[in-house]
């Protein structure tokens, strides 16, 4: 088995010569916006995304097994531990076909829950248990455009990791209609 790092990168061709330089070998496999390594020591499988300006270095993090047999060993393992939360089968990803097991690590945190404490809460009073503002603002006491201020702040917070981790198509009044992952965050 090896480590899997998944990178985006805003210009897939200075980073192919930079990784070529740096573990002194060539891409196994090159696309358009794609490029992975498959460098034999220190064991590790490199992969790139051109996904120029995304907010997030770190595409995915993963364990690549060389034999399929260990699917589902591993797969019980991890059931077994109470972390598994995700089988794909025959998954078409990174020009490959395979099969995948997903793990979401405790620092592998929702976008909300990546916002600084004040907004995170003030968001989750308001848009998510559906509480009114002047009540969510007496409950943290606060004053009701301190409550305001928060919620408006943490919305846009929000909607900025959002976009940094997804590519976000929206309607005529700002709604989101259409999201393109380009990494598990969203």
């Amino acid at each position: 088995m090896r480590i899997q790092l998944a990178l985006n990168i805003d210009n897939l061709d200075e980073a192919i010569a930079y990784y070529s330089k740096l573990f002194d070998a060539q891409p196994h496999k090159v696309r358009d916006g794609y490029a992975n390594f498959s460098i034999q020591s220190p064991p590790l499988k490199l992969v790139l995304f051109e996904n120029p300006g995304s907010r997030e270095r770190l595409n995915h993090l993963g364990v690549e097994v060389f034999d399929p047999q260990q699917i589902p060993a591993t797969a019980q393992r991890l059931s077994d531990a109470g972390i598994l939360d995700e089988i794909e089968r025959d998954d078409t990803c990174c020009h490959a076909t395979q099969d995948k097991l997903w793990s979401k690590a405790p620092d592998d945190l929702a976008l909300i829950d990546a916002l600084p404490a004040r907004y995170q809460e003030a968001v989750r009073l308001v848009d998510i248990d559906g509480i009114p503002q002047e009540e969510a603002a007496r409950r943290v006491g606060l004053s009701l455009s301190g409550m305001k201020s928060r919620v408006q702040r943490g919305r846009l917070k929000l909607k900025q990791r959002l976009i940094g981790c997804c590519s976000v198509e929206l309607d005529k009044r700002g709604r989101i209609i259409d999201y393109v992952s380009q990494s598990r965050c969203c």
